[in-house]
């Protein structure tokens, strides 16, 4: 190893970074570590990485949590996971990651560099179960419900392979059934490694004060094929269980939630079907401080094999029904959608629906709501999500959020990556309040975007919406408003696109104000083509833009406060050697921007 990095002006740190390593029980031949930080890191990350590591005293009882909150302070994300290494660390690390994200105010390039670092350390994290590396023993089991030697009744055993009895004081049972039928009542039922099959499993849990809890020994080895029903009066948690749901497209098993507090922690589901999950919500009870029906996910990773058409939907339900959907940190890959309510009206009382820090990997759709009815009592919320949406019916929509009839939709530190170019990122129709802020819309550069048809954001018939520090890039239009009462756009970026804010012919707008914002090489920065009743652009630039502001001759005068447009060298001299174009003095001044008619 001494010869290896002789002469090397890296070898100290090499040597630093090693004894990181040794301290967190990480990787530690010299030579992998070495080949590993000289093909990712270059000099100066190197000597950042020194310093960091000569910075932290660094105790084996902090690790790996402390390091990660290391890293993630010092931007050091190449390094970030190289510290994972169980399930408790991925945990820290995706939580410090997340929090990281919506809780500093990060540049549209770093928040880019954690949306890739959460990517890698989904798929490892998919690797890390598939191995079966998350094993639970009744043991450990044990220790995490009873961590203060409780007594140890109510723990039942399914062992296919075993006897049926009682030893060591555990009931053991042989069949899934039997053991669903003895836990009605809440306890723990843990499910030793084995494919169990059946047409329809029945969850009934009818004790609203005790939890039931259904633990797998490991989600690689243990698993469920067939249908699953769950109705509950208390809290339901299944944990570290592998769910094959369907044999073809066209199955109609699904896992349906009829009522209480279901949650799905540290699973996988392969969903080779039609709907993956049903939720039904429960009949309203004003007896309850917490919805009826409440379906919630953590550090989940849900397949669709290229086959399912939807993993959620939400069903009519009971009437007057209140329901709460609530995924975190999950990985969803190649399906059509993520969640789908069908087109028809509704008779909820109070649903919300949100997706926090999760990744949707080849979908089309990520989340659309479609009601009948105006008003539904319906709020959508995004937060820290990344869409990475590809195209399998070139027929139909593709969006990461479309939502009609509904009360909110609020998305926040999202990314929306397409692979095709005829999507809508944001489609609000008919919706009281509109919130995006921290989010980024962007088309793959390698695409041909001459008839691209793809917009950012898309509000028609909203109330009041608000679009604060976003970025939008690469598409025909960034922004485009139809009917809308209230519009505030603040410190937002509209770039390469052939219109950065668009108000269409057929518009009626009463309030837009744009402040603090850039647009930038498009053909025209700000059209409004509908009437406008007032239009305040303030403390903005336009930079490569042929028509900066344009505005309906019906509507108000336009308000330019602070305003400077700007052209680059090549655009300038593009724009003199064109016939019949006026370059005009090239300065960034305030008197140049006035509101052209249209």
């Amino acid at each position: 190893s001494d010869n290896f990095t002789k002469s090397d002006n890296k070898v100290e740190v090499v040597r630093l970074y090693l004894n990181l390593m040794q301290k967190l029980n990480a990787e530690n031949d010299l030579g992998s570590v070495y080949q590993t930080l000289s093909e990712k890191a270059n000099d100066c990350q190197l000597l950042e990485l020194s310093e960091i590591i000569q910075k932290y005293d660094i105790s084996e009882n902090d690790c790996p949590k402390l390091v990660l909150q290391i890293f993630l302070e010092n931007q050091a994300l190449k390094q970030f996971s190289t510290v994972i290494k169980d399930l408790e660390s991925y945990s820290s690390g995706f939580n410090l990651l997340h929090d990281y994200t919506v809780k500093n105010d990060l540049s549209f390039d770093q928040k880019q560099d954690c949306d890739v670092t959460r990517n890698e350390l989904f798929l490892s994290y998919l690797d890390f179960l598939d191995d079966g590396k998350n094993s639970m023993t009744v043991d450990d089991v044990l220790k995490k419900n009873f961590p203060h030697g409780a007594p140890l009744g109510g723990v039942i055993i399914v062992d296919p392979n075993g006897e049926k009895g009682v030893r060591s004081g555990f009931l053991y049972v042989t069949s899934l059934e039997a053991g669903l039928q003895m836990c009605k009542n809440g306890g723990i039922l843990y499910l030793k490694s084995y494919e169990y099959k059946a047409e329809n499993f029945d969850v009934i849990h009818k004790n609203s004060s005790k939890t039931l809890r259904i633990i797998g020994e490991d989600c690689s080895n243990c698993s469920i094929s067939g249908a699953l029903r769950i109705q509950s009066m208390g809290e339901v948690t299944i944990q570290n269980i592998k769910f094959e749901i369907g044999d073809s497209p066209e199955s109609v098993e699904a896992i349906n939630v009829f009522s209480g507090k279901v949650s799905f922690e540290r699973c996988i589901f392969e969903c080779f079907v039609n709907t993956a999950f049903y939720v039904h919500p429960g009949s309203q009870n004003k007896t309850l401080t917490s919805p009826q029906t409440k379906l919630s996910m953590k550090e989940c990773i849900l397949e669709g094999l290229g086959s399912c058409q939807r993993f959620f939907a939400i069903e009519e339900g009971g009437g007057n029904g209140d329901l709460c959907l609530y995924i975190d940190t999950c990985y969803f890959n190649e399906a059509y959608s993520g969640l789908t309510v069908q087109k028809k009206p509704y008779t909820w009382h109070n649903v919300r629906v949100t997706f926090s820090n999760c990744y949707f990997n080849d979908l089309q759709d990520g989340v659309r709501i479609d009601c009948d009815n105006s008003n539904t009592a319906c709020d959508i919320y995004n937060i820290n999500c990344y869409f990475n949406l590809c195209l399998y019916d070139e027929d139909e929509p593709s969006n990461a959020v479309s939502c009609s009839n509904i009360k909110s939709i609020n998305a926040s530190h999202c990314t929306v990556q397409y692979n095709h170019t005829q999507g809508t990122a944001v489609h609000a129709n008919c919706v009281n309040n509109v919130n995006i802020s921290n989010s980024i819309v962007d088309t793959d550069e390698s695409l041909d975007k001459k008839l691209s048809t793809t917009t950012c954001v898309f509000l028609q018939n909203v109330d009041s919406a608000n679009i604060v520090k976003c970025k939008f890039s690469n598409s025909r239009l960034c922004l485009a408003s139809c009917g809308c009462n209230i519009l505030i756009v603040e410190g937002c970026q509209f770039m390469e696109s052939s219109v950065g804010l668009h108000i269409p012919q057929t518009s009626c707008i009463y309030d837009l104000k744009v402040n603090d914002s850039t647009f930038e090489s498009c053909f025209d920065g700000i059209l409004c083509e509908g009437i406008v009743e007032k239009i305040t652009v303030s403390n903005s630039c336009f930079v490569d833009v042929l028509n900066s502001i344009s505005n309906n001759k019906k509507s108000a005068s336009c308000t330019i406060e602070k305003c400077a447009k700007s052209q680059s060298e090549n655009v300038a001299a593009a724009l003199l050697s064109s016939e019949g174009l006026d370059n005009g003095d090239n300065e960034n001044c305030d008197s140049e921007i006035v509101s052209a008619p249209v």
